[in-house]
């Protein structure tokens, strides 16, 4: 699994993940657990960069990370880590 898109709001983290098979948008409580929003099938898209050019429209792209970042188990703490270590960019 992979994080490309990553944003803080006050109660945990929101954004996009990426798997095998879909683009997931996801929300992250850190009083709970990970829920997945919606999901895109990644083969309705050409390709990472032309569904982020997409998804651009709805979120400004300043919270989608150049490269995915890969991730495993997800936990609020390694998306704290994630999210201060792109934050120094």
């Amino acid at each position: 699994m992979q994080v490309f898109c990553i944003r803080r709001y006050s109660h945990g983290y929101t954004g996009f993940v990426e798997d095998e098979n879909e683009y997931a948008f996801f929300q992250f409580p850190r009083r709970g657990k990970l829920r997945k929003l919606f999901a895109h099938d990644k083969n309705a898209y050409p390709n990472y960069h032309y569904f982020v050019g997409g998804m651009s429209k709805f979120i400004p792209r300043i919270f989608f990370l150049e490269q995915p970042i890969p991730f495993e188990p997800v936990t609020i703490e390694q998306l704290d880590k994630i999210h201060e270590m792109v934050s120094k960019r």
